[in-house]
């Protein structure tokens, strides 16, 4: 928890003037031909190669790339803006003098595939072993590299900054999801703006709880409190401060989590319920309910049909079985279908008819004949299947 002394300023922020210097910025820049530093390269099949777009890495084996650090600051976060083909895993990597020399430390991150030049994200306040600098930095490429690389910003926020982001987590709530009906997170702080973006992409999420700072001030409530006693003949006076303060702190953390409990009703309100039909989305199920509503005449006329949904995602299922009622969806079989029956896909790109007008799944055959009644946004189709 590198930045847990930064969670008692948090009260004085509002007092404190801005200091002059903002976010610091440096880049790593291969436009045009240019290239930023010497870079060393290790282990790939072949050099990568400067060209007016970039940096083109191009490799058939593992390897790395690194330079000298000419970053003048604690680096907070990382920019790095690429083309691909299709997506890929590369690492951060940076010199540790810690460890056996020459060894470094890696953090794996995903770059997606696009038509256009991608920015990818990537915080470094949260890694626990990344030191703010280091004398040499780098990227390493998996085998079947095809990758340009046009530019490298490492970026820097002042501790004002910082503290203004945290009250901004605070205030970010998370959204409706599965384990909402169980529990939920809770207010969260980051430190940067690319964190507090990034914070809910995972479970847990990549963030440090607010509940330190609710901690921290009822223990120094209770401190101030046991002093103010010890100065006092009267002891009822520091007691009932100390209650009232407790629960002064208490009803602002109730009003927060309040906050968050409407933010999900209303982004129902303007996602679903007042949406136009053919925008509207449900949580996390997106248009799925509608897509339900539009396929349940066709699939209340069977007893049971094939259903086809995200991998892994079993409340898709469940959400069939209830909308299309008596109708049940039944999961992909081990082996090919051998009667007639209907079928709905949604939000499995790997399902549909191959050339042959078979209907298959993740590469095995389902259907050894199909024809798409209906199709829907987001991969939703609606098949006839035949043996």
């Amino acid at each position: 928890m590198k930045y847990r002394f930064l969670l008692l300023p948090l009260l004085l922020l509002l007092t404190l003037p801005p200091p002059a210097a903002a976010m610091q910025s440096e880049v790593w820049n291969f436009l045009e031909g240019a290239i930023s530093g010497e870079w060393e390269v290790r282990d790939l099949s072949q050099q990568p190669i400067l060209t007016e777009k970039g940096l083109q890495v191009l490799t058939s084996s593992e390897g790395l790339i690194t330079r000298m650090s000419s970053v003048p600051f604690p680096i907070d976060a990382m920019r790095i803006e690429t083309l691909t083909a299709y997506d890929m895993e590369i690492v951060f990597a940076w010199l540790n003098p810690s460890i056996a020399q020459g060894s470094y430390l890696q953090l794996p991150f995903l770059i997606k595939a696009d038509v256009s030049p991608r920015i990818t994200s990537v915080d470094l306040t949260t890694i626990s072993e990344w030191p703010g600098r280091s004398e040499r930095l780098g990227f390493a490429f998996p085998k079947g590299t095809d990758l340009l690389i046009r530019r490298v910003e490492f970026l820097h926020w002042n501790p004002f900054e910082k503290l203004l982001e945290a009250i901004k987590s605070f205030w970010t709530f998370d959204t409706l999801n599965v384990h909402s009906v169980n529990f939920v997170w809770g207010p969260l702080l980051t430190f940067t703006p690319i964190a507090r973006m990034q914070m809910a992409n995972t479970d847990p999420p990549i963030a440090y709880s607010a509940n330190a700072v609710f901690y921290i001030l009822a223990a120094l409530v209770a401190l101030c409190c046991f002093f103010l006693a010890r100065r006092q003949t009267t002891k009822g006076k520091p007691l009932a401060l100390f209650f009232l303060a407790i629960a002064g702190l208490w009803i602002f953390y109730d009003l927060r989590m309040g906050a968050e409990i409407l933010a999900y009703a209303r982004t129902d309100w303007r996602s679903y319920i007042t949406a136009k039909p053919e925008d509207r989305t449900f949580r996390f199920f997106g248009n799925f309910y509608d897509v339900l509503e539009a396929a349940r005449p066709n699939l209340q006329k069977v007893p049971s049909y094939l259903f086809v949904g995200p991998k892994g995602e079993n409340l898709y299922l469940a959400a069939a079985r209830y909308e299309t009622y008596p109708s049940l969806p039944q999961p992909l079989p081990q082996e090919p279908i051998i009667e007639p029956t209907l079928a709905l896909t949604y939000g499995r790109p790997q399902a549909g008819i191959d050339d042959e007008g078979r209907f298959v799944v993740d590469g095995k055959i389902v259907a050894g004949s199909a024809s798409v009644i209906r199709t829907f946004p987001n991969f939703g189709l609606l098949l006839e299947l035949k043996p």
